[in-house]
């Protein structure tokens, strides 16, 4: 019965210095586990510190590609590199060392685009208000004020230079600052250069017809000249086209990704876009989102649903990114002719000043929706904000 009981005695001890070392190792493996994931924390916060360095400098100054080298933070270093790619994008590769050992993130920017707004106003009227039933989708700005009437709905982020006014309650579901100032560049230089190295650029003051074909070719007529079809892709081989001087006439179907501009000449001349009839992409974005068709509608001056047959029984359907410099998208005639149906856009409009597009019973009424594929996407050669955003941060 002793010897038994001693056997026992020793088999229970056994057991309890087994389960002891066990534990005792599962604590020390837990302590290196969360001392590696403390490192690692460490290194890519150190990292990713120094990504936001660089792209607060170059938020400061465009230009900027000077790097950083073993600059000491955080109990470890960092050493950035920034390098130009293509498509105008910047590329930041931020090192953070902690112990020895090293995390990378890799952060992407690109150019901001005007083509990323919903709406974009350099200068909103006050006789012009949102009001119940307008709702806006996607980013929204204004330099100068908000005007309101009611309740409108603003589902992506609203941004202002000097405020908002208005009776009633409008709902910002995507957030609201103010006192930001975005102003819209001087002119369409940039563009222009970019239709006369790899585009197609043509200076006239003749009016200029545009039709677009689903097979992926454009028909353009100058004046009383013949009209002549050629591939996208070999009438503008980046994608981007310009009229100097031209009053432009536009409709067709868009199979490809490219901006069309009318740019007014040194005696002012040109700068104004009519839409004569509908103009869609072959790939509808709204049942096909992986749809890679995409427009761009510049102009110096206004643009304008064209007082046509077309228009005028039943509206018109837009589907593309528009800048206005001066004025901004209208109607040629909203003086008579009594409802003509709707404007369906389905894009983005930025412009120098809000116009509108009826008055009283007359002209059309409006449907803007906004395509969500700008906010990673932007048509070719269209005006940029002359700041960059993120496209990815990678860890």
């Amino acid at each position: 019965m002793g010897r038994a009981s001693i056997y026992m005695i020793i088999g229970f001890c056994s057991i309890f210095l087994m389960v002891g070392k066990n534990m005792t190792d599962v604590s020390v493996q837990s302590l290196d586990n969360a001392l590696t994931y403390y490192e690692n924390s460490q290194r890519y916060n150190i990292a990713g510190a120094g990504a936001n360095f660089s792209c607060s400098a170059i938020f400061l100054d465009k230009t900027w590609r000077g790097g950083f080298s073993n600059v000491p933070f955080n109990s470890g270093t960092f050493s950035v590199t920034v390098t130009d790619t293509t498509l105008q994008r910047v590329k930041i590769v931020s090192t953070g060392t902690y112990q020895g050992s090293s995390n990378t993130v890799i952060v992407l920017l690109q150019p901001s685009s005007f083509s990323k707004f919903a709406y974009f106003s350099d200068n909103e009227p006050s006789t012009i208000f949102w009001q119940n039933g307008d709702t806006v989708w996607g980013p929204y700005h204004s330099n100068t004020k908000l005007y309101y009437s009611g309740n409108p709905v603003f589902n992506g982020k609203v941004t202002t230079k000097n405020g908002k006014s208005g009776t009633g309650s409008p709902k910002f579901n995507g957030g609201y600052d103010t006192g930001v100032s975005m102003p819209l560049p001087t002119d369409l230089g940039p563009t222009k250069d970019s239709s006369i190295s790899r585009g197609k650029y043509l200076a006239t003051t003749d009016t200029v017809w545009a039709t677009f074909n689903a097979d992926g070719t454009i028909t353009v007529k100058v004046g009383a000249a013949a009209a002549t079809t050629t591939a996208l892709t070999t009438y503008a081989p980046n994608g981007v086209i310009a009229f100097e001087g031209a009053v432009l006439r536009v409709k067709g179907t868009v199979n490809g990704q490219l901006s069309i501009a009318s740019i007014a000449n040194g005696s002012g001349q040109g700068g104004k876009v009519f839409i004569d009839a509908d103009l869609i992409y072959k790939t509808n974005p709204l049942t096909n989102p992986s749809s890679t068709d995409l427009m761009g509608i510049v102009a110096t001056k206004e643009i304008l649903v064209a007082n046509t047959a077309a228009n005028n029984t039943g509206g018109v359907d837009i589907q593309a990114a528009l800048y206005s410099q001066t004025k901004g998208l209208g109607a040629e005639n909203i003086t008579s002719g009594g409802t003509k149906g709707s404007i369906r856009l389905l894009g983005g409009t930025t412009q120098g000043q809000r116009q509108i597009v009826m008055s009283g019973s007359n002209g059309y009424t409006k449907s803007y929706n906004y395509d969500t594929r700008l906010m990673g996407m932007s048509p070719p050669g269209f005006p940029l904000t002359g700041g960059f955003e993120i496209v990815s941060w990678l860890e």
